[in-house]
């Protein structure tokens, strides 16, 4: 099993300016910096001691995603490849989100099929009445089904889209609230009116 700070020093940057950080932060304090051994407690002292407040959550994080990475890649490896459950389960786990909002965007779809075409439900809103209660439930069902399908995504993004993609989604969230209340309000007027 490779050395920790070895396997550190030797790990690619290119894609990571954390990990880049943390090298740069290694190389200048190699006085401090534990030169072997694979106990993660030297590490987190070195940086939690020296570094300076701006960088210290930034790099705290790094080393433990780090070490996280250097404990997993360490394993050794059985001698049989990875089974068809194994590589579905790793498949699974990067395309989580997309996979989640799949299935409920099929569950939706399913629901409102299965509504529409089903029985006699297209011959009944040739009534007024009827009608407008299904065009009270497309507004709701749209509002509820916009409102969980936000709240699922913030789950699965990542922590520096939350913000921005959240107001967005709040901004569309309050115009269909607004349409969901207003629009029964004026189906119950016309209603009242006799029309």
């Amino acid at each position: 099993m490779a050395d920790f700070s070895v396997w550190l020093k030797n790990q690619d940057t290119a894609r990571d300016a954390d990990l880049r950080e943390l090298q740069e932060f290694a190389n200048g304090h190699t006085a401090i910096w534990p030169s072997g051994g694979n106990d993660v407690g030297p590490y987190l002292e070195a940086v939690a001691g020296h570094a300076s407040d701006e960088q210290r959550n930034k790099l705290l994080t790094s080393l433990a995603r780090s070490y996280a990475n250097w404990k997993v890649t360490e394993v050794p490896a059985s001698n049989s490849p990875p089974g068809w459950i194994s590589r579905f389960a790793e498949a699974l786990s990067k395309h989580l989100s997309s996979v989640m909002l799949t299935i409920f965007g099929v569950l939706a779809a399913g629901v409102i099929f299965v509504g529409i075409f089903k029985g006699d439900f297209l011959t009944s809103l040739a009534q007024p009445s009827q009608a407008r209660g299904f065009i009270t439930f497309l507004f709701a069902f749209s509002t509820i089904a916009i409102f969980l399908l936000i709240a699922i995504t913030t789950f699965w993004m990542e922590k520096d889209e939350v913000e921005a993609r959240f107001a967005k989604a709040k901004d569309l969230l309050t115009h269909t609230n607004r349409h969901l209340w207003h629009y029964p309000g004026v189906l119950f007027w016309i209603s009242g009116r006799g029309h």
